[in-house]
């Protein structure tokens, strides 16, 4: 299924940025260049993902499961008379990726990103309810390595290596957005998804 309108890749609503070795502020990127258009090229793709049944129950599962691990007062808990928690965790998914079609986090193409990395996420401030939650408060990072292989082989005419580039950077999309960041806005801002990653295990490899 197509997803609907997405507002948030207008150029008065979408922004990039570049992370470059050696520097602490982020510098704009284009908006038409050709990094920028790989990009909004895997978001369109990511977004055909999101309009999936299977990808929103993944989606909703994800945060039952770090919910029933949950420290302390669980956000979902089974209360008699209430609906089981998956109902209100799937009307939260829908509710995160009507948002996200208005407008998505900050895209950052990183030059730091080791090679291993497809991506990462870098969370704002923590809110009070659901309602201040701001996706443009979120910085997604998308390994430049990536990025810049994808312009290349679109550029030397190679469709199968291309759409194969395109597909990791819209699953790494995906999972920073869909996983992450959409466990960021359920819980206001935290991130629980980290507290089931082994602090031993190399950043590149944490499936959270």
């Amino acid at each position: 299924m197509a997803p609907g309108p997405l507002d948030c890749l207008n150029p008065d609503k979408f922004t990039m940025k570049r992370q470059v070795e050696g520097q602490t502020e982020r510098k704009d990127e284009p908006y038409d260049n050709a990094p920028a258009e790989v990009i909004k090229t895997a978001l369109r793709l990511m977004f055909g993902f999101f309009e999936t049944r299977e990808a929103k129950e993944a989606m909703a599962q994800l945060i039952l499961k770090i919910d029933s691990h949950r420290e302390g007062d669980r956000l979902f808990p089974r209360v008699y008379g209430y609906p089981e928690p998956i109902v209100k965790i799937r009307e939260n998914v829908g509710d995160f990726l009507a948002k996200m079609r208005s407008k998505l986090p900050v895209i950052c193409i990183d030059e730091t990103m080791p090679a291993r990395r497809s991506g990462g996420a870098k969370l704002g401030i923590r809110y009070k309810d659901d309602q201040c939650y701001d996706p443009t408060k979120q910085i997604i990072y998308i390994n430049a390595e990536l990025v810049n292989t994808a312009v290349m082989t679109k550029d030397h005419t190679d469709p199968p290596k291309y759409q194969s580039y395109q597909l990791e950077l819209s699953t790494a999309l995906f999972h920073e957005i869909g996983g992450r960041l959409f466990g960021a806005s359920v819980y206001r801002g935290d991130m629980p998804m980290a507290e089931f990653v082994p602090p031993t295990t190399p950043v590149w490899d944490r499936n959270i």
